[in-house]
């Protein structure tokens, strides 16, 4: 009998992904990953409108493959990560959209028995409930862990990259949004995810939000908008978004001072802290907002999760004190809707050589554990169930970016990262062995 547990995906279910303005996908992660570790190279159709693209034969298709447990070329990514032991975004996905956390242990139980009525119920009328709208690559930066498929900055560089005889493919900037709007598409939806290039800097996200707010359906809605904190949000921005049920902003900040310098080329900073402070205030100010650290784990930022996490914790304490008073680090980190914490850590898989494992895992082993000690002794009150729940929670976090750091690489993916960054700094005018010398000293030691 085949084995659902391995292939079900809620996603296939009530999910859309736009892609570039015109195309569709599953999710943000579907896709094969082609010879030149270019995770987008996979067949997908054009979006008319995203009713016609759910209830379509290819999404018929990948729900019968799901419950029938048929493995989905387009999922390799997540069954790479289950079989290394990590939590994949079909994991993930399966446990968040179920109704509540009490909810999902008890239907993995019935799952472990074979009982999937809970799942049957659910698919006999599939709804679209969640859409991800990735508008095009437009990008007012270009991170080093980036490129021109998700950046209109990326494009100069990667074609020099690629004329240096390092496989990069090009992508020309592309602001197009070539989908109808629709008020049916919106009558279920529940959760709408923008994710970038930069969203709220695109050309088309007014227009996008305008019509959903037409639609009526707003208030029904809750947002999650990915932003690398480059600018200050905008009065016309917020007066919009907080006509919705419920907006979280994603905060993509890698690393604090020459670390986010250096790998977030042409950001500052002084910027970026500033922006994160602003978004922090406006939640104070409307319950709608909801604030989320959401950094991307890489090779550059895996010997700095200490000291940005510890940057998080501070501020978010900073800018509630101002507002309330005496806070605590539990409520400071709790997110109340949600049950859970503001933090959450993505990570590198492509391309190879950017992934956090390519830095020397013994050095952070140790670091990692000295500060969840340090967590200990500065927040941790016993007996207090919230402080307990976000503590836990929070070294759980940390100590995931530990497994991440301790897979081990192929050598030529660090022979790679040094390539890369011979040619990058080169066209960028910087010098990664001054910028980020214990980096960089460190990767030479181990090549």
């Amino acid at each position: 009998m085949a084995d659902r547990s391995k292939t079900y995906c809620r996603y296939f279910f009530n999910h859309v992904a736009l892609y570039n303005g015109r195309l569709s996908n599953p999710c943000c992660r579907y896709g094969k990953i082609s010879e030149d570790q270019n995770p987008t190279a996979f067949p997908k159709q054009p979006l008319k409108t995203f009713s016609e693209t759910f209830y379509s034969d290819t999404w018929k298709e990948l729900r019968r493959k799901s419950m029938a447990g048929e493995y989905e070329d387009g999922c390799s990514k997540c069954y790479e990560e289950e079989k290394k032991g990590i939590r994949s975004l079909r994991e993930i996905a399966n446990e968040m959209m179920s109704k509540d956390k009490m909810d999902v242990r008890t239907i993995m139980k019935d799952k472990e028995k074979g009982d999937w009525s809970d799942v049957l119920n659910f698919i006999e009328t599939p709804k679209l409930t969640y859409i991800e709208m990735n508008l095009g690559n437009y990008c007012n930066l270009a991170c080093n862990i980036c490129s021109s498929s998700l950046s209109t900055k990326w494009e100069k560089d990667d074609r020099r990259l690629s004329h240096s005889g390092f496989e990069r493919k090009v992508y020309e900037p592309d602001t197009e949004l070539q989908i109808e709007y629709k008020k049916e598409d919106y009558e279920n939806v529940e959760r709408i995810k923008f994710v970038g290039g930069e969203p709220m800097l695109h050309p088309k996200f007014t227009s996008v939000i305008d019509f959903i707010i037409e639609t009526g359906y707003a208030k029904n809605i809750s947002l999650q908008i990915f932003t690398n904190a480059s600018w200050i949000p905008k009065e016309k921005i917020v007066n919009r978004l907080k006509q919705f049920k419920k907006v979280r902003i994603s905060l993509s900040i890698d690393g604090t001072e020459k670390v986010n310098d250096y790998t977030r080329h042409l950001s500052s900073w002084e910027t970026v802290n500033a922006t994160a402070r602003e978004w922090l205030k406006l939640s104070m100010q409307y319950d709608c907002f909801q604030i989320k650290w959401e950094p991307t784990l890489s090779v550059y930022n895996a010997n700095h999760i200490p000291e940005m996490t510890q940057w998080w914790i501070e501020t978010c304490m900073e800018i509630r004190l101002n507002k309330r008073g005496n806070i605590s680090f539990e409520d400071a980190l709790y997110l109340e809707d949600d049950g859970d914490i503001n933090i959450y850590f993505n990570n590198v898989n492509y391309p190879k050589y950017l992934a956090p494992n390519i830095y020397p895992s013994h050095v952070e082993d140790y670091n990692i554990e000295e500060y969840c000690k340090e967590l200990n002794e500065r927040y941790y009150k016993a007996g207090r169930d919230r402080n307990m729940f976000v503590m836990r929670e929070l070294k759980s976090m940390i100590r995931k970016g530990k497994e991440l750091i301790n897979s081990k690489p192929e050598r030529k993916d660090k022979i790679d990262f040094k390539k890369y960054h011979v040619l990058l700094d080169g066209i960028r005018n910087k010098d990664i062995s001054k910028s980020l010398p214990d980096l960089w000293e460190k990767i030479n030691e181990n090549t």
